[in-house]
This record gives C-alpha cells, sequence and structure tokens, in this order.
C-alpha cells in the first residue's frame, strides 16, 4: 500500500513563518526602544547595577531595606530615589512596592543629549572662514560640565569647538564614562557647539546658552558617542 504524506498544508506554513517571525522581533523589541533611564547612584554592593548602566523598559530591580538606588529618566527628565523594595523600569516613571521619592530635572531630555537620533535638531555652526554649515546632533545640553558615555575600551575623549576658535581639551576615559565635574575640567562655554570623540565613536554637540557650570545628577548633563 503506498501512503502519502502531506506535512503541512500551504496556508499553515505562512502561520508558521509568522509566528517564528514575530518571536524573533519581539525578543529585542524593549532594546530597540532604546534604554529608558540610567543609575545614578547604588548604596550598595551589586554586579547586576552599576553607575550609568542603563535601564530598558520591562527590568525589574529588587533594592535591599535600608539601601537605596538612584535612577535618572532620559525622556520624562524625573529623578526617583528608591529605598527598600521592588520596581519595575517603565518608559518615564518606575512603577513597584518600593518607596520612590520622584524629582522633576531641567534637562533637554534622551532624544537630544542621550544621542543624536532622527528628532534631534540641527545645529548651524559657523566654521572659520565664514562658511555655515548644519550640524546634525543633540540639542542643547543645560550644563557647561557635561558627563560623556563613550565606548568602554576608548582610552581619551577629545572635545573641540566648532563655531569658534579654541583648545582642544583631552580627557581620560574610565569604564566608557568621563565627567567633566569630577575630573575638575575647565567648562565649556555657554552657547557653543562642539565636537566630541573617543575611538571610533563622535557625536556633535551644543551646549544651552543660559548652561551653569553644575555637576550634580548626571541624566540632565549627558552627551553619548556613537
Amino acid at each position: 500500500m503506498t501512503r502519502s504524506f502531506r506535512l503541512f498544508a500551504p496556508e499553515l506554513w505562512v502561520v508558521a513563518a509568522l509566528t517564528a517571525f514575530t518571536l524573533i522581533a519581539s525578543a529585542p523589541a524593549a532594546r530597540a526602544a532604546g534604554p529608558s533611564a540610567i543609575v545614578e547612584e547604588v548604596s550598595y554592593e551589586t554586579e547586576d547595577l552599576l553607575v550609568f548602566d542603563y535601564l530598558f523598559a520591562g527590568r525589574e530591580i529588587a533594592v535591599p531595606a535600608g539601601q537605596r538606588l538612584v535612577i535618572g529618566y532620559l525622556s520624562s527628565c524625573v529623578r526617583e530615589v528608591v529605598t527598600g523594595g521592588t520596581i519595575r523600569i517603565g518608559a518615564k516613571q518606575s512603577e513597584g512596592d518600593a518607596a520612590i521619592t520622584r524629582e522633576a530635572m531641567a534637562c533637554a531630555g534622551a532624544a537630544q543629549v542621550a544621542g543624536a537620533d532622527a528628532s534631534a535638531t540641527a545645529l548651524t555652526a559657523i566654521f572659520r572662514g565664514g562658511d555655515k554649515e548644519v550640524v546634525t546632533g543633540d540639542r542643547p545640553v543645560n550644563s557647561t560640565l557635561p558627563v560623556f558615555l563613550a565606548p568602554h575600551n576608548a582610552s581619551t575623549l577629545s572635545v573641540s569647538r566648532l563655531d569658534a576658535d579654541g583648545p582642544e581639551i583631552q580627557l581620560d576615559v574610565s569604564g566608557g564614562v568621563v565627567d567633566m565635574a569630577a575630573a575638575g575640567a575647565a567648562p565649556l562655554q555657554p552657547g557653543g557647539v562642539y565636537f566630541a570623540s573617543a575611538g571610533a565613536a563622535f557625536v556633535e554637540f551644543a551646549i544651552s546658552a543660559t548652561a551653569k557650570a553644575t555637576g550634580g545628577p548626571a541624566t540632565p548633563r549627558l552627551v553619548r558617542l556613537r
């Protein structure tokens, strides 16, 4: 007796293919959307969280009793102090059973200071010789002492001014981070347009005309190199 086999009807192959694609595409969806927040401070020892680590929406974090975690949200510019309990990272703020104290910060938001993207505003820089060129990059940073996020393998960060003459600034990179305030560096100029590079990563950015030489929370001062 001859047996015939039919593994799947054509429509079932389509369903299977779509299901597989959905599973693959949805797995990194949270990361594809970019980070929601960064770690500003951790009062307890943990290998899972380090200062300036990115936090993505959906991540759950348990903060031990009597300890605190400080995070800054990139799009909402909300700074949260979390003590004792579990939180779930959201898009603009955390939720959970922990005690959460929130503070609104004056910052430009993730699209402006955490890295150039399609929503970033173009800056017009006046180069030596009088020529103007559109620089695509971040909107003004609200401090003349930014925090730069660079590749972890970079050793030196260079910052030079684009819209006027000025000395090139060279700073050591430690763990992919350069905090100009902590490094004791001379502040950048309010209203200035700058180019920063470290290894193969770079970014163009501007300093707000009303920016002050302030340290403090990193979130309002972030500039990410790509």
